[in-house]
C-alpha cells in the first residue's frame, strides 16, 4: 500500500515550502511597483528590458514563481500516476 507514497509526500512537502516562497515573491513584486513603492530592489537584482530599457524586471523572483508551478505539476503528476497502480505484487 505504500508504493510511491514517499515520493508523493516529499513532493507535497516541497510544494508547501515553494507555496510560501511563491507568495513572498509575488508580494515583493507587487510592492516593488511604482503604485506601491514599499520595496526597492537593488539594480543587481533586476535586469532591463530590450524594448523598454527603463523597465526593471525582477527575474529571480519570477523564476521562483515559475518553479513553484512546475513543482506543483510534478506533484499532481506523481499522485495521478500512483492512484491507479495495484497495491502490490502477486
Amino acid at each position: 500500500m505504500t508504493r510511491a507514497k514517499l515520493d508523493a509526500y516529499l513532493l507535497s512537502s516541497l510544494a508547501n515550502v515553494m507555496f510560501d516562497m511563491n507568495k513572498l515573491a509575488s508580494d515583493i513584486i507587487l510592492f516593488n511597483t511604482a503604485e506601491f513603492g514599499f520595496v526597492i530592489l537593488p539594480k543587481e537584482f533586476c535586469t532591463g528590458s530590450s524594448i523598454m530599457p527603463q523597465k526593471k524586471n525582477p527575474d529571480a523572483l519570477e523564476l521562483i514563481r515559475g518553479h513553484y508551478h512546475v513543482l506543483l505539476g510534478e506533484e499532481f503528476k506523481q499522485k495521478r500516476l500512483i492512484s491507479n497502480l495495484p497495491s502490490g505484487y502477486n
